[in-house]
């Protein structure tokens, strides 16, 4: 029988190795991504929006949470909203997203504010966006959108953080 020896290369070599080979052994298909069917609104749609901002929201340099500005956009496709840049939304919103704006509500809330919108939707909505105005956007996610499903009533919730903003539904 030989004497069989490894050396602390050999060691270190099959350390690496080892774990990298079995992420590949324990990998699963990828679950595929459930496609949403946007749909239009039904006939005499309307949406409930809800804005809720943290108490933490928009820190400033100094750490100080401050007021921010919140717009709600009504948009007939997702595509020119999505592939916008901040300042284009931000400082040309109407000449940026053109024909797709259906209807646009901006508020203001202060930490820890919550307001609420109810207005009726357009007919070719297919998609809700909003944008915040965050005072640190480089570093923010300052936008969200959700495709419409055809409900009579939209009752969205737009959850703004400290230093982003998600879109779900309001909790019932």
């Amino acid at each position: 029988m030989r004497d069989v020896t490894f050396s602390r290369r050999s060691f270190f070599a099959l350390g690496l190795i080892l774990p990298v080979a079995g992420c590949s052994l324990l990998k699963k298909d990828p679950v595929p991504a459930k496609e949403i069917e946007i749909k239009k609104p039904a006939d005499g749609a309307k949406i409930d929006f809800l804005a809720t901002a943290s108490p933490l929201v928009n820190p400033g340099r100094d750490g100080v949470p401050s007021p921010i500005s919140v717009r709600l956009y009504v948009l007939s496709s997702p595509d020119v909203f999505t592939e916008a840049n901040f300042f284009e939304l931000w400082e040309k919103d109407e000449a940026t997203l053109g024909a797709t704006l259906l209807g646009k509500k901006e508020l203001f809330l202060t930490p820890s504010d919550v307001q609420r919108i109810s207005a009726p939707l357009a007919p070719d909505a297919l998609a809700v966006g909003v944008t915040v105005g965050f005072e640190e956007f480089q570093k923010a996610k300052w936008r969200a959108i959700i495709p419409l499903q055809g409900e009579k009533t939209l009752k969205i919730r737009a959850k703004i953080d400290s230093e982003s903003v998600t879109l779900g539904p309001q909790d019932e």
